[in-house]
């Protein structure tokens, strides 16, 4: 049988993607509507979230639903845990299951989809790792949203200590990014013609 030049025209998008792409990026790419209802028909392209495609029929993968979820909400990144869990690689078991956290700019809206919980995160564009695959925060912020949501609670701060120790950060890393955003925050929040001196 022979391969369709639509699919083919995907390919160098497919790859870097774990096989998923968005409806805008193969428009972006000369397809045509016809092009993706044909690839859809052929189930050569399914339908896994509104606009996002994945290139089989079999359930997607954690890093596939990852990619989905970006691409859905584009331009968004993967936010605490999702971003952890990226960042961790493919070997890690138990933690597959759950929602896709992705981060979006504060003054966007996008419909809810199960699956995927929406973050509106100041500063996206600067925090942000969008050099990654999927694009996701720095490993320190992710970690440091992960612990702020834990309720402080030792039990939960435990996965972040070790995390630090087995992981491309530490302490000082993670103090920095807390500093950062802290001071950020008090900046924000300043009255206009506020002195330091």
């Amino acid at each position: 049988m022979r391969e369709d030049p639509a699919l083919t025209e995907l390919a160098s998008l497919l790859a870097p993607q774990c096989g998923v792409v968005s409806r805008r990026q193969a428009l972006d790419r000369g397809l045509q509507p016809n092009d993706l209802r044909r690839l859809e028909r052929r189930r050569d392209l399914v339908r896994v979230l509104p606009r996002v495609y994945v290139d089989h029929t079999g359930a997607p993968t954690w890093l596939q639903r990852a990619w989905a979820a970006v691409l859905y909400a584009w331009p968004a990144v993967l936010v605490g845990e999702s971003a952890l869990r990226a960042a961790d690689g493919p070997g890690r078991p138990g933690h597959d299951a759950g929602a896709i956290h992705v981060g979006i700019a504060p003054e966007r809206r996008i419909l809810a989809v199960p699956g995927i919980v929406v973050v509106r995160t100041a500063g996206l564009e600067e925090r942000a790792r969008w050099n990654l695959g999927p694009p996701r925060m720095s490993y320190d912020e992710a970690a440091l949203r992960g612990a702020r949501s834990s309720r402080a609670s030792s039990r939960t701060w435990l996965p972040g200590r070790a995390r630090c120790s087995s992981t491309p950060t530490s302490p000082a890393s993670n103090a920095r990014t807390a500093c950062r955003r802290l001071c950020g925050r008090y900046a924000r929040s300043r009255p206009a013609g506020w002195s330091a001196a």
